[in-house]
């Protein structure tokens, strides 16, 4: 038996259902506006500042990370970067990687240049001389264009899990899945698991991943009315708010505190959270740089 087992851990362990009224990290709240900065105009939002300073009324602002489903994470802009390494994996393996290239980074490529991209890759699928193997890649290929055309229209669907699968493979798709819900696979990522409520008052109905690059801070004011007023009482508070207040004209929705994290796994984000603000950092070696070192060390150049 391993001296360190691991404890079998449910929404009911992770999540407190009922949460008090009062402001603290943890909270997880629905309808929170996304500021233009995700393809969804309305996001669950989980708090993060400091426990201490909401209980002692320090905090005028509050501070919440959104939290995407996964088949919307997959869509999305930070997901792009893994999904050009899969897609130019697939191209080459197909026998095209010489003939398509995409732009680097998080530069998205055109809708034009993604659709003669297509184009191209279903014309030689269509060639009678091409190997099994180059047109089960080319087929993965097209999966990942598809994907990658959502992508960069920010059209967020739950195809994107099956398109991610298909363009990756099982193995590597359920590796990647696997290594989100560990926390391995990225440092500006946490997994939250579903709290298995039913949707309609469910704050996390499905398996999501708080985005640790995307904070956004909103008076501490606006949640503390949200939870005092009416629905059909929200928009004179918000025409009260917004004078003082120009973002509160984004809450056309009112925000409902659903869910809190408890404290012992709410610990273990807040910790991985302020790491990737703290690292200072230092520039990549380059690529020659890398092959020399690792030639001097006694491996293959």
């Amino acid at each position: 038996m391993e001296p360190y087992a691991a404890l079998p851990v449910s929404s009911k362990d992770y999540y407190d259902s009922v949460p008090s009224a009062d402001q603290y990290s943890g909270d997880i709240w629905s309808d929170i506006p996304s500021f233009g900065i995700l393809p969804l105009e309305f996001v669950t939002g989980l708090v993060v500042t400091p426990a201490c300073d909401l209980a002692n009324r320090k905090a005028e602002t509050i501070t919440l990370l959104p939290v995407l489903p996964i088949h919307s994470y997959l869509s999305s802009i930070s997901f792009l970067p893994e999904l050009k390494r899969s897609l130019e994996g697939q191209l080459s393996a197909g026998g095209m990687g010489s003939l398509l290239s995409l732009p680097p980074g998080y530069i998205r490529p055109t809708k034009g240049d993604l659709t003669a991209m297509k184009e191209m890759v279903t014309s030689s699928l269509s060639e009678s001389g091409l190997s099994a193997k180059a047109r089960g890649s080319l087929a993965r290929a097209v999966s990942g264009i598809d994907l990658l055309g959502m992508t960069c229209t920010g059209s967020v669907t739950r195809d994107s899990t099956e398109k991610v699968k298909h363009l990756m493979g099982d193995k590597a798709f359920g590796d990647l899945l696997s290594k989100i819900v560990r926390n391995g696979y990225r440092l500006d990522l946490h997994f939250l698991p579903s709290d298995e409520q039913k949707r309609e008052w469910a704050g996390v109905a499905e398996h999501s991943v708080a985005l640790f690059r995307y904070p956004v801070t909103v008076p501490t004011e606006l949640l503390d009315l949200a939870q005092a007023t009416r629905e059909d009482a929200w928009t004179g508070v918000v025409d009260h708010l917004s004078p003082m207040y120009p973002c509160a004209d984004r809450f056309s929705r009112r925000p409902l505190k659903r869910l809190r994290v408890r404290p012992r796994f709410m610990s273990d984000l807040l910790t991985r959270f302020t790491a990737v603000f703290s690292r200072l950092g230092s520039p990549d070696f380059t690529d020659n740089t890398v092959a020399r070192y690792v030639k001097e060390m006694g491996g293959a150049s």
